[in-house]
C-alpha cells in the first residue's frame, strides 16, 4: 500500500515532537511491513528520513492548489492522511481531489473554542493571536461540512478532541482517537514512597515560553509564600543567549533563590533522573500547540506525577497520575503546588497512579496497529 501523509513542518528536527513524533514511528512501522510511505510537507528539505521519502512543495493551502494536485497524481497513493485546521478545511480547495483516494483528517491541532483562546490570549505572542484567532472565528458548521465531504474519516490522539469533531459534524463521519505510543522499555518507574519533600523541586520541562503556560508558573510560585518550594527550568536545547532570557524573566519576579535553569542538551538517562528526582512535573499549558505533550506521557511512565492544565488530552493523559487546574489560573496553579508540596499521602496516591496510567499507555506497535487497521480498511 501507498500511503501518503500531508504535513506542516516534517522535519529532522521536530521529530521529536507532536505531531510530527506520532507520524515518524508509525510510518517507520509502515515501512517495515512492505509499504511505501511519503510525506508532503512545506520545509525546505527534501532529504528522506528512516525510509520516508519526503516531498517538499511551497505551501499546503489552497493557493498551491496545482502543485500539490499535481503531486498527488504523481505518488498515486492508495491513502492520504491530511493534517487539517479549521481555516484549511474552509479554505483549501485541493481537499475535493482527495475523493479519489481513501482519505483521512489528521487533527494534529486541536480546535479550541472561542472562550479558551480568550482566556488565552494575553500570553500568546501576535503571530500566535492571529493564527488562533482565524482558527477560532471559521463557523463550525463551514469547517464540518468540507470535513464529510472530502474525508472518509478523521483520526485524533485525544478523546476529548474526538467528542468535540463528533458534535460538530453531528456522528456524520467516522472518528477515531488514537492515542500517541510510548517506549515502555526506556520510560520507566520508579515507585516508591515520599517521606519528606525538603531535598526535592518540582521539574518544568522544555520551551520556556507563554503559550506553554512558563510565565504563568512563574507568578503562581510568587504568590506562595512558602520559599522552601521551588522549580527546576530544563530547558533541554536552549543556548545561552535563550536562557539570560529565562533567567531575566525570573530576575523580574525576584525568584532567582527559587528558580534553577538547566540549558543545553542532556542523555536519555540524565534526564530520566531529573523526572524521577522531581516531586511533579508542571505543565501548566495556556494551549497546546499539538495533542497531547509527549511530556506528560514520558513523566508519568518514569513514575512522577503531573500538574496539567485543563484543555485539549492533558487531562487524560494525566489520569490518576496528577492534578488538574483550570486553563490560564494563577491563583489555582499556586494551590496545587504548594498542596503537592505538603500533601505526602497525595503525592504517594499520585505515584501509585503513574503506574496505573503507565499500564494503559500503548507501545508504538499497538498505536501503529490501530492506524494500521484503519488506514487499510
Amino acid at each position: 500500500m501507498i500511503i501518503t501523509f500531508c504535513l506542516p513542518q516534517f522535519t529532522q528536527k521536530n521529530i521529536p515532537l507532536q505531531p510530527w513524533l506520532t507520524i515518524h514511528r508509525i510510518a517507520i512501522e509502515f515501512i517495515a511491513n512492505g509499504d511505501t510511505v511519503h510525506v508532503i510537507t512545506d520545509f525546505p528539505d527534501t532529504s528522506d528520513i528512516d525510509g520516508i521519502q519526503v516531498h517538499f512543495v511551497k505551501s499546503l493551502r489552497g493557493s498551491n492548489s496545482y502543485e500539490l494536485i499535481t503531486l498527488l497524481e504523481k505518488i498515486k497513493p492508495d491513502t492520504v492522511v491530511v493534517s487539517v485546521t479549521p481555516l484549511s478545511l474552509t479554505t483549501t480547495k485541493w481537499y475535493r481531489v482527495l475523493k479519489k483516494y481513501r482519505s483521512y483528517a489528521y487533527l494534529s491541532y486541536p480546535f479550541y473554542t472561542a472562550d479558551e483562546i480568550r482566556k488565552a490570549f494575553k500570553y500568546l505572542n501576535f503571530q500566535e493571536r492571529i493564527s488562533y484567532g482565524r482558527h477560532v472565528l471559521i463557523p463550525s458548521k463551514f469547517w464540518a461540512g468540507s470535513m464529510i465531504r472530502y474525508f472518509n474519516g478523521v483520526i485524533c490522539q485525544s478523546k476529548q478532541t474526538g467528542k468535540i469533531i463528533n458534535k460538530h459534524t453531528r456522528f456524520q463521519i467516522p472518528v477515531y482517537s488514537i492515542s500517541p505510543g510510548i517506549d515502555h522499555q526506556v520510560w520507566n518507574s520508579k515507585i516508591k514512597s515520599v517521606k519528606s519533600n525538603k531535598e526535592s523541586v518540582f521539574l518544568y520541562v522544555g520551551r520556556a515560553s507563554k503559550i506553554r503556560g512558563f510565565d504563568l508558573m512563574l507568578d503562581a510560585l510568587k504568590l506562595i509564600g512558602d520559599k522552601k518550594i521551588s522549580i527546576r527550568i530544563l530547558a533541554r536545547g536552549a543556548d545561552r543567549n535563550t536562557v539570560r532570557e529565562i533567567e531575566n524573566k525570573i530576575q523580574i519576579r525576584k525568584l532567582q533563590n527559587r528558580v534553577d535553569v538547566k540549558g543545553g542538551w542532556m542523555g536519555i538517562d540524565e534526564f530520566k533522573n531529573e523526572l524521577q528526582s522531581a516531586i511533579a512535573v508542571i505543565i501548566p499549558f495556556v494551549l497546546v500547540p499539538s495533542e497531547l505533550p509527549v511530556s506528560v506521557m514520558e513523566a508519568v511512565a518514569c513514575g512522577t506525577p503531573v500538574i496539567v492544565s485543563d484543555i485539549d488530552g492533558l487531562t487524560e493523559a494525566a489520569g490518576t497520575a496528577g492534578i488538574v487546574f483550570p486553563q490560564c489560573d494563577v491563583y489555582a496553579l499556586s494551590c496545587a503546588i504548594s498542596k503537592l508540596y505538603t500533601d505526602k499521602v497525595l503525592i504517594n496516591r499520585l505515584k501509585t497512579g503513574c503506574y496505573a496510567e503507565k499500564r494503559k499507555m500503548l507501545s508504538w506497535n499497538l498505536t501503529y496497529k490501530l492506524w494500521q487497521k484503519k488506514l487499510y480498511n
